[in-house]
């Protein structure tokens, strides 16, 4: 189930922080495009609402969630000048 855990984590992670740092980067900061909100709040809140998933039902496996959460947040901010 850990294994589960981290490939889920990691995928979600990773596209979801990478739809929130392009949107930040390049739609809001440099165009003034104040549209891209709405894509940010939404994953933000897909981000939030698996974390409730995780820490309610499968408290036993936060260390796995947190360690891929961060490592697929640190893959996306490495991957900011590929975008």
């Amino acid at each position: 189930m850990g294994i589960l855990i981290i490939i889920v984590t990691f995928l979600i992670s990773i596209f979801s922080f990478s739809q929130i740092f392009g949107c930040l980067i390049y739609k809001i900061f440099k165009g003034k495009q104040f549209k891209y909100l709405i894509t940010i709040i939404t994953w933000i809140l897909i981000l939030f609402g698996y974390y409730l998933i995780i820490t309610k039902w499968f408290n036993n496996y936060f260390n796995y969630y947190l360690y891929s959460t961060i490592i697929g947040t640190i893959i996306s901010l490495f991957n900011i000048r590929n975008e």
